[in-house]
């Protein structure tokens, strides 16, 4: 997968996918820190405008029964072509009391396809990641970032083509492969992984890295992993974070 990926980039003439219908949903972080938001996203790459509701999402626990409830479902809104909609959970019940931590089960109404499930866990981890839509070729699009714990922290993120191995490191295993689609992806300049450095918020969250597919056949269906650190440099050991693992394969 690394040679594909990078000889997909070093391709100047591989052929432009024609535009194809798709409507997709994704929620994460799959195994997500206690406290962070859950975000549920799709993604509207038709030709044409969707409606839908400004919530289109309902919580149940793994008895099935109904945890939370949005109150904004029946405000109507217009999707353009290329648009995501982004909502978020802030992992509490429909009286406001958090939930504890488990398996949940968030149902998502994707226009023109219906109700998609989707499952995370809500766990004690240090931070996690989730993709706001739907990695398609052509589109650039953006992670969120949660590492509760590290308010205002440096954050280094990294992909890699496989994540068999990992990373030794002071504070743990980074949960990647030294490939080259890593080296790749820590070059600032490289076009494709964007803004993998920052700051984390106040809240210790991002929504600024974001994944730039090419519209290019050769970068239809390939898998990359994704981690980040939480980076604390007066520290002995710098890593003050390590997010679980993220996985994608672009479409």
């Amino acid at each position: 997968m690394t040679r594909a990926f990078l000889a997909a980039l070093a391709s100047a003439s591989a052929l432009a996918l024609p535009s194809t219908a798709q409507i997709a949903s994704s929620v994460g972080p799959e195994v997500a820190p206690i406290g962070s938001p859950i975000t549920i996203s799709f993604s509207n790459d038709t030709a044409g405008s969707l409606i839908t509701g400004a919530c289109p999402y309902k919580v149940y626990d793994t008895d099935g029964v109904l945890v939370h409830a949005p109150g904004c479902s029946a405000i109507a809104l217009f999707m353009s072509p290329a648009a995501t909609l982004v909502a978020e959970w802030n992992q509490q019940d429909d009286a406001g009391q958090p939930v504890p931590a488990n398996i949940y089960r968030i149902d998502v109404d994707v226009p023109e396809i219906g109700i998609v499930s989707h499952f995370i866990e809500i766990a004690d981890v240090d931070a996690g990641i989730s993709f706001l839509g739907i990695p398609k070729t052509g589109t650039a699009r953006h992670f969120a970032l949660t590492a509760p714990g590290q308010p205002g922290a440096l954050y280094g993120m990294a992909a890699s083509a496989t994540a068999a191995t990992g990373i030794a490191t002071c504070a743990g295993t980074i949960p990647l492969d030294l490939d080259g689609v890593l080296g790749i992806s820590l070059v600032p300049t490289n076009g494709v992984f964007l803004d993998f450095v920052g700051t984390l918020d106040a809240d210790g969250r991002s929504k600024a890295p974001s994944l730039a597919v090419p519209d290019l056949a050769a970068f239809q269906g390939i898998e990359l992993h994704f981690a980040f650190l939480a980076l604390d440099l007066s520290a002995a050991c710098p890593i003050a974070a390590i997010s679980e693992p993220f996985e994608l394969t672009t479409q």
